[in-house]
């Protein structure tokens, strides 16, 4: 299971779907959440996972602070919940988080020698995979080794382990692989990786990627890499969706699978404008996704906004009284196919609009956030409200927003490179 085994109906057209389980089983891939403990005992939060997911991971507990407070002395049972959960329950799959990572741990790891961290390494590894056997489909082996910072020469974090354990991010991938069952899948797990393209993201998501692949070169045993995506609005551009798609193609070039792990869009303020741009982002990133033969698990970080990390910022699918929002909507669209109304051709503008090499400067707004379905429609826009004054508007294709008073430079070179350029009317030049 699961990329390769299809449901032969929905290639020729099937019955809507009802759950977005249902709905993902038919291309193939997972659509998964993470379980938090506690919520165990809550029956509309159980019963919610279990309508809607295939796959569960643990949020927090099997992390080594809760699987090994002591040295050698492990506490499985919180752990062994969710797996049960998963497999009992959900009927569906368990995937394991985390074996090595710099976060979460006991005091006691922070107190061993160099010899004693890469000897607990090791039989960490092999205790947590060899106890779940082949209850877990895959682990992330190693969660966030490498560097936020662009500028440091050294790809990696200083943490617990490095440099303490120079190779320790081999070391925990060949303990896992020599204690799992054949066919468990071996995972490098990290955020702000998403993107190879973005210039927020490129810098990081390149140092992953050379040390994946050298991994691969060198015969280290790795199936995977999970890509977190913590992500805001911000990201609603096509140059960080097109930045996704070379990911997935880079990964699976290497013969690699991806998972998406611990998705969840947040916003600082919340309104019907701002649902809609987040179902639109969650039904991006699913398209992205389906259409990539890499890319087998589609996976949020939790399902309610009444239980995230992110509380108050409204991230995920499901609101606080666990209600669908737009996002479930978009996504069971994408799951069963279906295309968006088409958007009329807009009328060709009888005016000439010059693109500027950035956002406007100095703008006067006229209009708040306007959804498009390309350029020209928002030059049409603009044309609509010529009485109003329109003269300018930023724009990414998909967003516009329209101004009486824009300054800036013609964009002569094709540079612009922000998310939302400026168009102005031609003769209407004001130069910063």
């Amino acid at each position: 299971m699961f990329r390769g085994l299809l449901v032969i109906g929905c290639a020729i057209g099937v019955q809507s779907s009802d759950t977005l389980r249902e709905g993902a089983e038919k291309h193939g891939i997972y659509f998964g959440t993470a379980i938090r403990h506690s919520k165990l005992k809550d029956a509309a939060y159980t019963a919610l996972a279990k309508e809607q997911y295939n796959l569960a991971t643990a949020e927090n507990s099997c992390k080594w602070d809760a699987l090994e407070p002591q040295p050698g002395q492990f506490t499985w049972s919180e752990c062994d919940d969710i797996r049960d959960f998963a497999l009992n329950e959900m009927k569906g799959v368990f995937r394991g988080h985390n074996l090595c990572w710099g976060n979460q741990l006991p005091d006691w790891t922070k107190s061993l020698s160099p010899d004693g961290k890469r000897a607990a390494l090791i039989r960490h590894a092999k205790a947590v995979v060899t106890h779940y056997g082949t209850d877990a489909f895959a682990w992330d082996v190693v969660n966030e080794a490498v560097t936020d910072d662009k500028h440091a020469s050294d790809p990696l974090k200083a943490n617990n382990w490095y440099p303490d354990v120079p190779d320790y991010i081999d070391v925990c991938f060949t303990a896992a692989r020599e204690a799992a069952p054949q066919g468990t899948k071996l995972f490098y797990n990290d955020y702000s990786i998403d993107s190879a393209t973005t210039s927020d993201d490129k810098p990081k998501a390149q140092r992953v990627y050379d040390m994946v692949k050298s991994m691969v070169t060198r015969g280290v045993p790795i199936d995977g890499v999970g890509l977190q995506f913590h992500i805001g609005k911000g990201k609603d551009n096509r140059n960080f969706y097109g930045g996704f798609k070379a990911n997935l193609d880079q990964y699976e070039a290497l013969g690699l699978e991806v998972h998406i792990t611990e998705l969840d869009i947040s916003f600082d303020s919340w309104s019907s404008m701002n649902e809609k741009k987040q179902a639109d982002m969650y039904a991006s990133l699913l398209q992205i996704c389906l259409d990539s033969k890499a890319c087998t698990n589609f996976e949020t970080w939790g399902f309610t906004d009444s239980s995230t990390w992110f509380a108050g910022k409204h991230p995920l699918p499901f609101d606080e009284d666990m209600k669908p929002k737009m996002a479930v909507k978009s996504m069971l669209a994408v799951l069963d196919g279906a295309s968006p109304a088409p958007t009329p051709t807009p009328t060709p503008s009888t005016r000439t609009y010059e693109r500027l090499d950035n956002a406007c400067q100095n703008p006067r707004g006229i209009s708040g956030e306007l959804s498009v379905s390309s350029v020209d429609e928002c030059k049409a826009k603009c044309d609509d409200s010529a009485a109003r004054g329109c003269v300018a508007f930023d724009t990414n294709g998909r967003y516009c927003y329209l101004k009486s008073h824009c300054e800036g430079s013609v964009d002569s070179a094709s540079s612009c490179a922000t998310d939302h350029c400026a168009y102005r009317l031609k003769g209407d030049e004001i130069v910063v």
